[in-house]
């Protein structure tokens, strides 16, 4: 529970600090939009984006579905992953 927990403060984290630079360079440069990208690109950013968001917000409100993925690492393997990905 700890650990699911510490997940979700990372992710929350990680996701207002990209939101805030994302919003400074788009007031830095106005000219700077995804519409000018190729639409292959955004079609590629939306095919490998969507299951990983709907990963992300499975694992933040119903963790149990995803009890299938599970590995059997042990726990120290994990606190350390956390401790990594919060450097």
């Amino acid at each position: 529970m700890i650990l699911h927990a510490c997940f979700v403060i990372i992710l929350v984290a990680t996701l207002s600090i990209s939101a805030t630079y994302r919003y400074r360079a788009r007031r830095r440069n106005p000219g700077l939009t995804r519409m000018s990208e190729a639409p292959w690109v955004m079609a590629l950013r939306l095919l490998c984006s969507l299951p990983l968001i709907l990963t992300l917000l499975i694992c933040c409100f119903t963790p149990a579905l995803l009890n299938w993925a599970a590995l059997p690492w042990p726990q120290w393997s994990r606190w350390l992953g956390v401790g990594v990905v919060s450097m």
